[in-house]
């Protein structure tokens, strides 16, 4: 009996080793989910231009708090402040729009655009807010990134 009790958690072990040896290995690659929507900005586009360029860039937005204290942090933006708000990017024309999109939940934005001049502006959204820093044109060259920095006020006083 006592052989017997020494033993058994051995063969247990050993019971479950060769049952993990038989199981089909998992695969690490990820799918695509059909049901699951990709965001425009992220796609390369296609031009006779030659390769995307990139625009990223980060927005800070604020006033979130009446009154801000000097010696107190200010808050950091929700992820849903963050992405209720979004950018425009047209044709140099200013009529033709290129491509409209939300910020991403840590308020920055990437896109990839063909090489070419573009005018960015903030897209407007329902209440107050807006941007100094916008409308901007931006010049994209193939492979390259442009960095453009954002403030949104939010009109909080």
């Amino acid at each position: 009996m006592r052989l017997f009790l020494t033993t058994l958690p051995l063969a247990v072990a050993l019971l479950l080793a060769l049952g993990a040896c038989t199981q089909a290995p998992t695969t690490a690659t990820p799918t695509a989910d059909p049901a699951t929507p990709r965001p425009s900005p992220s796609a390369t586009p296609t031009s006779s231009k030659g390769e995307a360029g990139y625009l990223e860039g980060k927005a800070s937005i604020g006033p979130l708090v009446p009154v801000e204290r000097q010696g107190v942090p200010t808050p950091t933006p929700s992820p849903a402040v963050c992405t209720s708000r979004g950018l425009t990017v047209l044709q140099a024309d200013g009529q033709t729009e290129v491509t409209s999109f939300n910020l991403a939940p840590d308020c920055t934005f990437r896109v990839a655009l063909a090489p070419g001049a573009y005018i960015v502006r903030l897209r407007q959204t329902q209440g107050i807010g807006g941007s100094k820093d916008l409308p901007k044109t931006v010049e994209i060259r193939s492979g390259e990134t442009v960095r453009l920095d954002i403030s949104i006020d939010t009109g909080i006083r």
